[in-house]
């Protein structure tokens, strides 16, 4: 496993961490709410007999919950040990990684990052370095040019004399095989294939990077809008519930109802979320990566 593949697995065990982390005080909080209730019907029970079974109801609704909190602790709990086996024991909280990956980086700088990336150059470099040997290759199939330029000088009598040669030698090799043939169409072959192996790596990353911007994006759109919802909604249970507790225009089924709906967006909020955090930190992962991205400090904030 790669430096890399680490960090983004560790980031990841820090973001469900954190994820079912909030899940369970939403759910801790739909307890209370559960509890108060169950309290309520109570003191109504002792008076009116019939309506046993809304309180049968409303507690059997906060046992569900109090399961579904354990249930968020608990793999909160997993993530906190997966994270320990990737980082050791010294963990931080957590909280503050999801404040920089709030942010979706540009996909077109992304896209970028993957063409000039270590993978990619390398192939280029591969591809470049098999064309040049299959030029050198044809190159060295024509004839060979060697020339030789000399100087001689002596006496003659009581005179100096010298004199010049000069030549040329030509080699050319009219038959091996089709040898250097085969090699060079060889070198030419693997560059190809490298080049294509390049380009399924490009449009494999580039397909991976839109896949991973739309998710982001798309997830952090639904918080926002979640946010909208659940002003609505908040309004709508505390209408419900006195007009429940207060008038006896609606019925228990009613508050239950409102309640059920207003925590389960809020669930829905934390998941939309946590799921843009996590596509965030894949697409950087996919460009210069994670490593060279993350700061110590963001890590511990």
């Amino acid at each position: 496993m790669t430096t890399e593949q680490v960090v983004l697995e560790a980031v990841s065990a820090a973001l469900e961490r954190n994820r079912y982390r909030l899940q369970a005080q939403v759910y801790q909080q739909y307890m209370r709410k559960m509890s108060c209730l169950v309290e309520a019907l109570e003191g109504i029970v002792n008076e009116d007999k019939g309506r046993m079974s809304e309180l049968v109801q409303a507690r059997k609704t906060q046992a569900q919950t109090e399961l579904q909190r354990d249930q968020a602790l608990a793999q909160s709990r997993q993530s906190e040990i997966k994270l320990r086996k990737l980082i050791g024991e010294q963990v931080p909280p957590g909280d503050g990684i999801t404040i920089p990956l709030a942010s979706v980086p540009e996909i077109g700088e992304i896209n970028r990052q993957i063409e000039y990336g270590n993978d990619a150059q390398q192939l280029r470099a591969q591809a470049e370095a098999q064309e040049s040997y299959a030029k050198a290759v044809v190159a060295g199939q024509g004839p060979q040019f060697n020339w030789s330029l000399g100087k001689t000088q002596g006496m003659q009598g009581s005179a100096n004399t010298s004199s010049w040669r000069a030549g040329v030698t030509v080699s050319y090799s009219l038959f091996n095989g089709f040898s250097d043939e085969a090699t060079s169409k060889a070198a030419a072959k693997r560059a190809e294939a490298t080049r294509q192996q390049l380009q399924d790596l490009l449009n494999s990353k580039f397909s991976r990077t839109a896949e991973m911007y739309d998710v982001a994006t798309s997830a952090f759109d639904r918080a926002k809008r979640y946010v909208d919802v659940l002003r609505d909604s908040e309004r709508v249970r505390n209408f419900t519930f006195q007009q429940w507790s207060q008038l006896g225009r609606r019925s228990l089924f009613d508050v239950m109802s409102s309640e059920s709906d207003h925590f389960n967006l809020r669930i829905a909020y934390v998941n939309a979320l946590h799921d843009g955090y996590l596509a965030s930190a894949q697409l950087r992962s996919l460009g210069a990566g994670l490593t060279a991205w993350l700061t110590p400090e963001a890590v511990s904030r």
